[in-house]
């Protein structure tokens, strides 16, 4: 309902604040049908995105699984890694 000076009340501010955020759920597969047509339309760029995805997330389980084996894991067959030390020698000096 609209108050005679052309300002919404305050039902209809819920309403229009209501659907603002029921819309994008509406929309999301008008959304996706539309990025696969433009992604269908230019074959090089999806290519080329579809490489840069793969790389970046192969590169960043990569560098998970070594931190992972290297720092989070204790070293196979030590059991206990609590009394690990490491030993080193001064070169002698004339």
């Amino acid at each position: 309902m609209l108050i005679f000076d052309g300002t919404p009340d305050k039902e209809d501010r819920l309403q229009s604040a209501t659907a603002r955020f029921e819309l994008p759920m509406i929309s999301v597969p008008l959304d996706v049908r539309y990025g696969f047509r433009k992604l269908n339309n230019n074959v090089g760029f999806t290519i080329i995105a579809i490489v840069c995805l793969a790389l970046g997330i192969c590169a960043s389980i990569t560098v998970f699984s070594v931190v992972d084996a290297l720092l989070l894991r204790p070293f196979p067959g030590v059991e206990n890694p609590g009394r690990v030390v490491s030993l080193a020698a001064k070169p002698l000096t004339i």
